[in-house]
């Protein structure tokens, strides 16, 4: 009974050795097949997906506040906070869930000099599957100025 399991065993193993090799050989032949089949199987699913459940394009409804970023030791920024608009695109869901903290307006004012100058704005968002296409307006007027800093004692 022994001998019998034995070359029992040793037979399942040659046979699963045998088929593990023609497996192996089998995929490094159609390794480039088997590439382009699932690269094709991704972008059909993209596109059926895309079909079913577009995302909708459309102008945040809430204003977003402009930040200056980088601003020069020596000079300040003057007037009031401004704010710009956005058109995004996203998946419908995930529209009921954004608000104007869900994003970042900001204006680099690293190269700036003192006086009134048209400044590009930059708008990100913390949710990767917002898309931002355009901001209205993509630049907004600042106001900077020279800062005199000076101790002066209180009396």
């Amino acid at each position: 009974m022994l001998s019998i399991l034995r070359e029992l065993l040793v037979e399942t193993l040659w046979i699963s050795r045998f088929l593990f090799k023609g497996m192996m050989d089998s995929i490094r032949s159609n390794s480039g097949w088997a590439v382009l089949a699932i690269l094709l199987s991704a972008t059909l699913w993209v596109i059926v997906t895309g079909e079913q459940n577009p995302p909708k394009v459309d102008v945040f409804s809430s204003p977003i506040p402009v930040e200056a970023v980088n601003v020069p030791p020596d000079l300040g920024v003057m007037g009031e906070v401004q704010f710009v608009r956005v058109r995004i695109s996203a998946m419908p869901e995930l529209w009921a869930r954004l608000s104007a903290g869900s994003f970042r307006a900001t204006t680099d004012l690293s190269s700036a000099r003192p006086g009134t100058q048209e400044v590009g704005v930059r708008v990100t968002s913390n949710e990767s599957q917002v898309r931002i296409l355009e901001v209205v307006p993509p630049k907004i007027p600042t106001t900077v100025e020279a800062m005199d800093l000076r101790q002066v004692p209180v009396k």
